[in-house]
């Protein structure tokens, strides 16, 4: 892992949340335009003419199609915040471990430095900067954990919405089966 400031790691991972708000916000709102479009539609069923009729699950069915496309755009860029997170998620248990392994590696050399009597404060000084750096890269895989928990919690959610919200069009005009032709 490249080496950063702690500021631009954090500025990064502030970044991919505000992206996966986004991205999620929209799904939001197509799924609150999808029930709104429900409710318009069942408000106007039930047309007074056959022609009407039709006419209203043509209309339905199209606005049906454009909000599955649009959705499924979100869902697209949904997807891509997600391997986003997924990555730096990765990059940071990377650095975790190296920093681990540089841990392992300083312990030792302490010990000998204490042996030959030569000063370890340094390498003291070492270890507890490595151990504040692990610390920081747990903090920022818990709040990508966090953020990613959020993301699908919320994207479920919409998923449902829109689901519950697609119009089902029943023939319903009024003037059907009168006997007038």
């Amino acid at each position: 892992m490249e080496i950063k400031k702690q500021k631009d790691i954090k500025k990064e991972v502030k970044e991919l949340k505000e992206d996966a708000d986004s991205a999620s916000e929209q799904l939001d709102k197509l799924a609150e335009y999808g029930e709104k479009l429900k409710a318009t539609f069942e408000a106007l069923s039930g047309s007074a003419t056959e022609e009407g009729d039709k006419a209203l699950e043509t209309s339905a069915q199209a606005s049906q199609k454009d909000l599955d496309k649009k959705y499924i755009e979100a869902e697209k860029e949904l997807e891509k915040v997600d391997e986003k997170l997924d990555e730096k998620q990765e990059d940071f248990e990377q650095g975790i471990e190296a920093d681990q392994k540089d841990l392992e590696i300083l312990k030792p050399v302490a010990k000998e430095a204490k042996k030959v009597g030569a000063d370890e404060s340094s390498i003291k000084q070492a270890e507890q900067g490595k151990q504040k750096e692990i610390e920081f890269l747990n903090e920022q895989v818990q709040e990508i954990d966090e953020t990613q928990v959020e993301l699908e919690k919320q994207a479920n959610e919409s998923r449902m919405r829109k689901e519950n919200a697609k119009y089902n069009h029943r023939q319903r005009s009024n003037l059907r089966n009168t006997g007038k032709k």
